[in-house]
């Protein structure tokens, strides 16, 4: 009787202890605790949905091909890369990225590169899905990171292209001197095209830290892409000229001011594409006084003036 007794009480205790393991089961990139009730309920439910409606999707989601060393070795770059093969499934595979980053992780045993590299590449496809139902998941991802390491960039990249109000305001908070996460936000806040978003970037472009200054001078670059508001539609376009322009234009001021960024800036001029650009250079060029920065806005002005012509043709 006292043995029955005892299978019992340990078999509870087992039950149990397996209960509160797959309770307290936390993702790749973030602690399942750090949702809040209501987004942890809410992200439960869509789950368990997932498992049943979506199953051939989860599986392929918990067992990422190319972050496999025999197979990622095979290739001609071998590194570990997920991005592409997460991207492939569809928006139907957002719901167990979500699970496997915050909710229960996939593919034990992973080296930390491959680690990495399958967590990034989940948080990119997810960006790229531009869902509402990842934010909380985004934010917890993101402030889990001690530092602006890749996946506090993959992170911050996707909670910009949400580009809501919570979402501005999370990567605009995180800008103050000494955090950790700016560099981070700052590349972040260049995925969120939306008017306010220059006034917040292009103050750092004259900051006292010269990562900083580049950082923020290539998110101008990505915020003003002409491509990708371009992608935007016909409806956007008056917006988008108008930051294109005063992006071209911060740009231009901390290409003067700092020989650091110009490297930086040369290139996100060529993403911008701002029709403002080559007078504003012409311009700054008139004015300087030092030869150095005379001779740099001369070679701006030729790479602008080769690019306003292939525009044209």
């Amino acid at each position: 009787m006292k043995t029955a007794i005892r299978a019992i009480t340990l078999g509870l205790l087992i039950s149990t202890a397996a209960f509160a393991s797959e309770a307290r089961a936390d993702g790749l990139a973030a602690k399942t605790s750090a949702l809040s009730a209501t987004a942890r309920s809410s992200l439960q439910a869509e789950i368990e949905s997932a498992k049943t409606s979506l199953g051939a999707v989860r599986a392929k989601v918990r067992d990422v091909q190319s972050v496999k060393p025999e197979v990622y070795k095979q290739r001609r770059n071998p590194v570990p890369e997920a991005g592409r093969e997460l991207q492939g499934l569809g928006k139907d595979a957002l719901i167990p990225m979500l699970e496997a980053l915050a909710g229960d992780a996939s593919q034990p045993g992973l080296t930390p590169v491959e680690a990495e590299a399958l967590t990034v590449g989940m948080l990119s496809a997810v960006g790229k899905l531009r869902d509402a139902r990842s934010a909380p998941v985004l934010r917890a991802v993101f402030e889990a990171q001690p530092a602006a390491n890749p996946v506090a960039f993959a992170a911050a990249d996707a909670l910009g292209k949400l580009c809501g109000t919570t979402e501005r305001s999370l990567l605009a908070d995180q800008l103050s001197d000494g955090n950790p996460l700016r560099l981070a936000a700052v590349a972040g806040l260049g995925e969120c095209r939306h008017k306010t978003v220059v006034g917040t970037l292009a103050p750092l472009t004259t900051s006292s830290e010269s990562p900083l200054r580049i950082e923020a001078v290539k998110a101008l670059g990505s915020l003003g892409s002409s491509w990708a508001w371009a992608t935007l539609g016909k409806e956007r376009e008056a917006e988008a000229l108008a930051i294109r322009n005063s992006a071209a234009s911060a740009v231009i001021d901390a290409f003067v001011l700092n020989e650091d960024v110009r490297t930086a800036a040369k290139r996100a001029l060529s993403q911008i594409e701002s029709p403002q650009a080559l007078e504003k250079v012409r311009a700054a060029k008139a004015k300087a006084t030092d030869a150095a920065t005379v001779t740099a806005l001369a070679g701006l002005e030729k790479s602008l003036e080769k690019l306003a012509k292939r525009s044209k043709r």
